[in-house]
């Protein structure tokens, strides 16, 4: 399907059938759209932020924002709003992520997980952990949260995982190990490798998720062309070449691009379209808006996905960090 109007996708009473979410990276963007609509829709949301002050601006502002539109018609008067909570977690501090299950405490399930946050080709950096900083972003972390809340996933009737990719994950064309430098001239090409590589890995993750866990509604999304988002701040914040950037970034945007609220669209339609269901369409990929779409060839390889699960696998034993489901594969 393609989704036109977020309207269409049914809308939940919580009164008498409490849902919950947690959205990362839901302070601001698509992350931002993607939480206000499940809220107006009945759904209780777990902010999944690092800066708290910058979480709880964004309650504020979608919870006004939801008013305003039951107020103008833009939403039937009858939807029920759900709840807004903060959950803080910084995707670069693997450490942080065991906090997490801490703050979900008293949540006696989750239904929905989307692994919406994401940066987008900068500069080669290592985070603290020692992973690049895409690779960890995009890929380990979304890896080691999963695993954190897969206990929780289970006790839902339907549960669901988005993960938000990309057409970029294109930019990985042949198999490479997840540690490959991948560096060199110019940086913003191979910054955009180390992203297809990233997104990639998370590909093949959500692919494995719906192999073992076939009751769990497992997807990818792209999003769209989103021009307006946080992803490009690092090069339109250059000097001298960062307003050319901006002004090719903004002019590709126009004839291609939608907007951050469309680009929230596909991922609604992976969270709430009542037509998708475990196993049937587990490990699917929808294109803008949540139409069908087709992931590379890459992501497809069985052989390749199994060696990044086993070095994602390794890194977490070589590096301490505690995993209770995921385990080495033949």
């Amino acid at each position: 399907m393609s989704l036109e109007n977020p309207n269409t996708l049914p809308f939940n009473d919580p009164e008498t059938s409490p849902k919950t979410a947690l959205v990362t990276g839901a302070s601001s963007g698509i992350g931002w759209y993607t939480t206000l609509h499940l809220y107006m829709h009945g759904w209780d949301v777990f902010l999944g932020v690092r800066n708290v002050l910058k979480g709880q601006k964004a309650i504020d502002d979608i919870k006004a924002e939801a008013q305003k539109r039951q107020l103008d018609g833009s939403i039937p008067a009858t939807a029920k709003f759900g709840q807004l909570a903060i959950v803080e977690m910084d995707l670069l501090d693997i450490k942080s992520l065991d906090k997490v299950e801490a703050q979900l405490q008293n949540t006696e399930k989750l239904d929905l997980l989307i692994h919406n946050a994401g940066i987008m080709a900068v500069p080669r950096e290592n985070s603290k952990d020692g992973w690049e900083v895409q690779m960890q972003t995009n890929y380990v972390a979304p890896f080691v949260l999963t695993d954190r809340l897969l206990d929780l996933l289970q006790k839902a009737p339907k549960p669901r995982i988005v993960y938000l990719s990309s057409i970029g994950h294109h930019f990985a064309m042949k198999p490479a190990p997840l540690d490959k430098r991948q560096d060199g001239f110019p940086g913003l090409y191979y910054g955009f490798v180390r992203y297809g590589y990233s997104k990639t890995a998370g590909m093949q993750l959500i692919n494995q998720l719906a192999k073992d866990y076939p009751h769990i509604l497992s997807m990818s999304v792209h999003p769209g062309f989103v021009m307006e988002t946080e992803l490009y701040r690092h090069w339109n914040s250059l000097p001298l070449v960062g307003p050319l950037f901006n002004l090719g970034f903004r002019s590709f945007g126009v004839v291609f691009g939608v907007s951050k609220e469309e680009g929230c669209y596909s991922t609604l339609v992976a969270a709430l379209s009542p037509n998708l269901t475990a196993p049937t369409d587990s490990g699917e990929f929808l294109w803008t808006k949540g139409s069908e779409g087709n992931p590379s060839s890459l992501v497809k390889d069985e052989k390749y996905a199994l060696k990044n699960w086993n070095w994602t696998v390794d890194q977490m034993e070589q590096k301490n960090v505690r995993i209770r489901h995921f385990q080495h594969k033949r």
